[in-house]
């Protein structure tokens, strides 16, 4: 039994000193957002867009072939800005850009629609042909008094006439390397707003600019690959009007979107009309639908472009954005050569290498070193998307809802199974220690040193004077001790005692106590 009362009380003491990192993890805390009753969470959304400048020469001619230019537009600098912007930085960041207003810095907002401009993409590798050809591009495309050679070589076409020429052996450098192989092109473009015009967009009504692209990749590391060997990227992609669907949330201040295109919202059938019949009369059916800027033709009067009947963009909008594409991404380079028999070469815009990279217009830049072109141009969406929102002619925005980070305490309670077991043990321990004194009838002072101290006046003049451990064993050794109780109580628990006077204190002092001894 005793062993038993020891490990308990060693388990208890053990158990003791776990109990503070147990109670550490019996509060737990947690951040949570919750609604904000007073804040302010707007972002925008558009319904209509007019901005941008679109006039017309007075009187204009009222012809299928005027004479001169008449229709002048400019986009709007936002719309500009929005588009450079949108050709150089990540999508990520470009987001980051919509103006919106959130107090507290995490807003969230219900699902909703806006006027936006989508992008597609699609690969055109399998329309690709080879054929032979001269080097027709080099010789005519080159600035600064180069050498012009026709040579036999290689050359690919796309069915729109776009087309891509080279020297055989050439090896993807801007450097001169000799004078039957002097340089080379990188990239050919043709951009468009007529659908007509397109490989694979001629299904999209709302199209705003459309360009195909015959792209030469660099070799892979440790492969020698040389023209016409080297990987070609033939690739279309389109910007055009449409309706998205956002879903915005502001996290610690920073915004982020996920959208879709509502492809059930449809460009309206009676929008975008000429609403002047004497230029009705003389325009085709493929130049009233066409949203592409004529510096000659779109001086006829125009209906807005609405999509569902709900999203609209003015004539000047349309123009505008359509006239400043034009001249940004594409340039007159007189190109008659034929890529067929019956075909004409269309191209407007490239980037080559003649000891120094040159390039028209300045735009090829961008595409020359972009990696991924579908991103390139999802990026030139979204931020032309931001534009058109921040924008609209209403101002509207979509209200959200605004949440502040508030602090949660949790109890938990599985936490609180040592201080349970602590204090079982402990009381285990209590009740069988008191359990082994009173079955043994230990009195109070062998087991409370608060009775042994109590009784120090009446023993001091006994240990008086001893110093040492030794002197303190022998004078209690000569010493009888007096005990507090009823004899009667002690003598039925203990026979081995017996009662008798004890004479304590000094000879002036002396009293006299009735005490019980061991007579073993």
């Amino acid at each position: 039994m005793d062993r038993l009362i020891v490990r308990v009380g060693a388990a208890a003491t053990v158990l003791a000193l776990a109990v503070d990192p147990f109670t550490q993890q019996l509060v737990q805390y947690q951040q949570r957002q919750v609604p904000q009753k007073h804040g302010i969470a707007d972002i925008p959304r558009a319904d209509r867009y007019s901005r941008g400048r679109f006039f017309t020469a007075q009187p204009a001619v009222v012809s299928s072939d005027p004479p001169i230019p008449q229709a002048f537009a400019d986009a709007d600098f936002v719309m500009q800005s929005a588009v450079l912007y949108g050709l150089t930085q990540p999508t990520e960041m470009i987001t980051q850009q919509l103006p919106h207003t959130c107090t507290s810095g995490n807003c969230t907002w219900d699902a909703f629609e806006s006027l936006s401009v989508c992008s597609v993409c699609n690969d055109l590798s399998d329309k690709v042909v080879e054929y032979r050809d001269y080097n027709y591009l080099y010789t005519y495309l080159q600035t600064g008094g180069g050498i012009g050679i026709l040579e036999m070589g290689t050359a690919f076409r796309l069915p729109n006439g776009l087309f891509i020429d080279g020297f055989d052996g050439w090896n993807y450098t801007t450097k001169y390397v000799s004078l039957k192989i002097p340089g080379g092109i990188f990239m050919t473009t043709y951009g468009t707003g007529n659908t007509s015009e397109t490989v694979s967009l001629q299904d999209i009504d709302t199209l705003i600019w459309s360009m195909t692209f015959l792209k030469v990749h660099p070799p892979q590391d440790g492969l020698n690959q040389t023209w016409p060997n080297l990987d070609i990227e033939a690739r279309e992609c389109g910007l055009y009007y449409c309706v998205n669907q956002y879903n915005s949330t502001l996290s610690n201040s920073t915004l982020s979107e996920d959208f879709s295109e509502v492809t059930s919202v449809k460009r309206d059938p009676d929008s975008w009309q000429v609403t002047s019949s004497k230029w009705a009369d003389v325009l085709n059916s493929s130049t009233v639908s066409s949203l592409n800027f004529d510096d000659k033709l779109s001086a006829a009067p125009r209906s807005d472009l609405s999509l569902g009947g709900n999203y609209n963009i003015s004539q000047e909008a349309v123009k505008s954005i359509s006239s400043y594409f034009s001249d940004f991404f594409s340039t007159d380079l007189n190109i008659t050569h034929n890529v067929t028999e019956t075909q004409q070469a269309r191209l407007n815009g490239y980037i080559m290498a003649n000891n120094n990279l040159q390039y028209k217009p300045s735009s090829m830049q961008a595409f020359n070193t972009s990696n991924d072109l579908p991103a390139t141009f999802a990026s030139l969406a979204k931020s032309m998307s931001n534009s058109i929102r921040a924008n609209d002619d209403g101002a509207k925005v979509q209200a959200g809802t605004v949440y502040e980070t508030v602090t949660f305490y949790k109890i938990e309670w599985e936490w609180i199974s040592l201080h349970c077991f602590f204090i079982i043990a402990a009381t285990v321990f209590i009740i069988l220690t008191i359990y082994q004194t009173r079955l043994r009838g230990t009195p109070a002072w062998k087991s409370s040193s608060l009775a042994v101290l109590s009784r120090g006046l009446m023993v001091g003049h006994t240990f008086k004077g001893a110093e040492t451990m030794s002197d303190l064993t022998a004078r209690a050794r000569s010493e009888r001790a007096c005990l507090y109780g009823n004899y009667s109580e002690i003598h039925e628990s203990r026979e081995d005692v017996e009662l008798e006077e004890i004479v304590i204190g000094p000879s002036d002092v002396q009293k006299i106590f009735k005490g019980a001894r061991s007579i073993r």
